[in-house]
């Protein structure tokens, strides 16, 4: 039996990961800033990571913004997750 995953973003930050209804991992793991943008907190060592998203018809889309001054592997490092685990295909709205 194949079982759908889903992610469901919520307002404060927090996402949830299911793998049918069974909740198979969360974090907060994002800021929401406005009603077009989010971002991925950094550390001491990175930067925040801004994504921009769009929401049209089911979709959610994201485009990565690389910050100023990433030049460091580190830095380049965590754009990639970001964009890997956000901006890497279109997100579709589960029926």
């Amino acid at each position: 039996m194949r079982l759908q995953r889903t992610h469901t973003f919520l307002s404060d930050g927090n996402l949830r990961t299911y793998q049918g209804r069974t909740l198979a991992d969360g974090c907060r793991c994002y800021r929401l800033i406005d009603s077009h943008t989010f971002v991925v907190p950094g550390n001491r060592l990175v930067p925040d990571i801004t994504l921009q998203y769009g929401v049209d018809a089911g979709t959610l889309t994201f485009d990565a913004v690389i910050p100023d001054g990433c030049t460091s592997v580190k830095c380049r490092g965590h754009f990639a997750w970001a964009i890997g685990n956000y901006a890497v295909s279109t997100w579709y709205r589960a029926p």
